[in-house]
């Protein structure tokens, strides 16, 4: 458990502290503050700076603008979720208690950590809150369940109710006669697990699958797990869990000397290079596995991609472009408000992606800042793709099949559309 919660004030910075400092110059006052919840450690950890340093160049862009409303910066007031939801409710609360003119939230990367940041926190505060990488069903449940007046989420990567029947699909496309499901046991790997048996089910028959394996993640060791699908022998096995714990899960099966002969697939929280680096040299090789597409070919992504590697020296991992469109978002609701008061930026965030507005991408959020404060309207589009928010906080996705190549690198074996399945 978390004894402290440190925080990060972070705009050019990359310095942690334990304690809020300022980060804008002296003479800069009265700043629109932003909270930033993700997962920097634990089984998570090793996409959290990326996807903060995703966050921090959207706020760089409007800041080297010169704000997000007349003379006034954005700052960022960021903690480290620990890949343990309730240390995640607990940096959110301190992030409020700390600042409390916080007016939106970005956080967390899980989907139980996010999920019960909205429940616990930023609904009952009345604050915008964001995700660029939850994708459980369980956050359209809690949306649906509410008025629409007390929806303060959304989020820029699709849903698992798309992502779990598309898994479901590239199975059955590869001639799965069998199917094992192995799953993190929390509300990304539960309603996941759920969407594939139901979409394989109709395609090939509740034969053709076998009880599915409910794992926890943040373990050492995965070897009874492993042996556990070995002695099953599917033909195929899905693998809904996250880098770490898949990772070691998949060196424990590397490890059986008389494992069978199984097809193994991934979904989209494994495509981070820390599943390969966890799982060992040369042993994830063809593995294959689904995500939402969060770096098409489009000027858009690719400004974001120039952007990012310029400025960090790297390149962008997945989600790292949502997180970007979800700060973005949020940026453009407050100069679309004209105010970074909550209700009024919720209300603006619907207006950033219409049809008639003129086009701003990724890149350019300076210059849809000063089309909105001249009372003009925007069509944003973004690095991840569109990202359309609904009345429910959804955007319709594009996704992607992936592979493992011999080099421990990922690439596109395929691209599909929800909607042609």
């Amino acid at each position: 458990m978390r004894r402290s919660i440190c925080f990060l004030l972070v705009l050019a910075s990359l310095v942690v502290g334990c304690g809020p400092s300022r980060t804008l110059d002296d003479d800069d006052t009265d700043p629109v503050r932003i909270g930033l919840v993700l997962s920097l450690s634990g089984d998570l950890g090793a996409s959290g700076q990326h996807r903060l340093d995703a966050v921090r160049l959207a706020v760089r862009e409007v800041n080297a603008a010169g704000g997000v409303l007349p003379a006034r910066r954005v700052e960022l007031v960021s903690a480290d979720g620990e890949s343990m939801p309730e240390v995640a409710v607990s940096a959110s609360r301190g992030i409020l208690a700390a600042s409390p003119d916080v007016v939106a939230l970005i956080g967390d990367s899980g989907s139980t950590s996010t999920l019960r940041i909205a429940m616990e926190v930023t609904q009952p505060a009345g604050i915008l809150h964001a995700s660029g990488s939850s994708t459980s069903t369980l956050l359209t449940d809690l949306q649906r369940s509410l008025e629409e007046d007390e929806r303060w989420f959304f989020r820029t990567a699709p849903s698992d109710a798309s992502q779990a029947p598309v898994l479901a699909e590239v199975m059955h496309a590869r001639e799965c006669t069998s199917v094992m499901i192995v799953h993190v046991d929390n509300d990304y790997g539960m309603p996941f697990e759920a969407g594939v048996r139901a979409r394989f089910t109709q395609l090939a028959g509740a034969g053709a699958l076998m009880p599915s394996l409910a794992i926890t993640d943040n373990r050492a060791d995965y070897t009874s797990d492993a042996m556990a699908v070995a002695a099953a022998a599917p033909a195929c096995a899905a693998l809904i869990a996250y880098p770490g714990s898949g990772g070691r899960l998949m060196r424990a099966w590397n490890s059986i000397a008389t494992r069978p002969n199984v097809r193994w697939f991934g979904a989209d929280a494994l495509r981070q290079p820390a599943f390969v680096e966890e799982a060992g040299s040369g042993v994830l090789t063809g593995f294959l596995g689904t995500a939402p597409l969060t770096d098409p070919e489009t000027p858009a992504n690719n400004a974001f991609r120039a952007a990012y590697a310029a400025t960090f020296g790297r390149e962008p991992a997945t989600f790292d472009a949502s997180f970007y469109d979800a700060a973005a978002l949020i940026l453009l609701s407050i100069a679309a408000a004209g105010i970074d008061e909550p209700v009024a930026m919720r209300d603006a965030l619907r207006t950033l992606s219409d049809p008639s507005g003129v086009v701003v991408r990724a890149g350019s959020l300076a210059e849809g800042i000063r089309l909105l404060r001249d009372g003009r309207v925007i069509n944003y589009e973004g690095a991840s793709g569109p990202v359309d928010v609904d009345e429910l906080g959804e955007v319709e996705g594009v996704f992607e099949v992936w592979r493992v190549n011999a080099e421990g690198a990922f690439e596109r074996d395929e691209t599909l559309y929800p909607a042609t399945l």
